[in-house]
């Protein structure tokens, strides 16, 4: 949560993300803040469903970046679900009829992995056909989404390795600090030093924001905490009556046992009194019945 929280706000900037995209894309001189439209995929709008961050560059690329710290190739089933949201959005928005028989234009998808974690190991680009599918049947595949791996910036000093590097701070300060008040000082007094996001360490708002995102977080955490005590006393309880319904259960075969029994050995005892003119108490004499269950039988008819 906390990535995405700080993202979003450093990349409301529109200055932010065009930083962003000449490092990505150097080569590309011309492009100003007013040539890119933030794209991000909001919570509230998507039903649960929101990225890092999203732009396009003049209907003719959409970026797509996402942050974090700890490693997991399921970062590419998101990103396909959140360009596919992008796709309907865009199409949506410029009412393009993706029904019809004219092919409509859509920008071409570049797919990004801000990786601030360990990065031995860890590969340039991932992709849905390799990790996933494993190119076991490359003939048979129909769909394929490769995401690159950022790991440090791709020249010094560049937004990425910037932002790499914030969170290189922020997670080492919180692992000794927890989320106080100091950690905030201080990952904001280790950003100066470095000369890390100045622009936004800079603001005279920046300990205010970040305080209030590291109370969200521990609130979260809170939440989460009472969430799972809640799950495991719901388990606990649906597992008690569960064992209750079993034992239940089993009373009640184990009486239809009794009782078809009973039955069993009355029917007997009858077929004796009738075949041998006998009572009964002669008749369960003669079938050896304990003396405590007799009453039983006396009492049936």
């Amino acid at each position: 949560m906390q990535k995405t929280a700080y993202s979003a706000i450093f990349f409301d900037d529109k200055n932010n993300v065009l930083s962003l995209y000449r490092a990505l894309h150097p080569e590309d001189t011309e492009v100003t803040a007013e040539n890119i439209t933030i794209v991000t995929l909001k919570q509230n709008i998507y039903r649960g469903i929101h990225n890092d961050l999203g732009f396009m560059v003049n209907n003719r690329l959409i970026v797509l970046v996402e942050a974090q710290s700890t490693w997991t190739y399921n970062v590419i089933p998101r990103m396909l679900s959140y360009l596919v949201h992008t796709y309907n959005a865009y199409i949506s928005s410029n009412k393009l009829n993706k029904y019809g028989t004219e092919t409509i234009p859509l920008p071409v998808p570049e797919l990004y992995l801000m990786y601030s974690g360990d990065s031995d190991g860890i590969p340039s680009e991932i992709s849905l056909a390799g990790d996933f599918f494993g190119l076991r049947f490359p003939d048979q595949i129909s769909i394929d989404l490769r995401v690159k791996v950022l790991c440090t910036g791709l020249t010094e000093n560049d937004v990425i390795s910037q932002m790499i590097e914030f969170w290189h701070i922020y997670d080492s300060v919180i692992t000794q600090k927890g989320r106080t008040r100091d950690a905030v000082h201080e990952i904001i007094q280790l950003c100066r030093k470095k000369n890390i996001l100045i622009g936004f360490i800079e603001k005279e708002e920046v300990f205010d924001i970040m305080w209030a995102m590291m109370s969200d977080e521990e609130d979260l955490a809170i939440a989460r905490e009472a969430d799972i005590r809640e799950a495991r006393e719901e388990t606990r309880k649906e597992y008690e009556e569960v064992l209750k319904q079993e034992r239940e259960a089993n009373e009640r075969a184990r009486e239809e046992e009794r009782k078809d029994k009973l039955n069993r050995i009355f029917q007997n005892i009858r077929s004796i009194e009738k075949r041998f003119h006998i009572d009964r108490n002669q008749t369960m004499d003669i079938l050896n019945i304990p003396q405590n269950e007799r009453e039983l039988y006396l009492a049936m008819d």
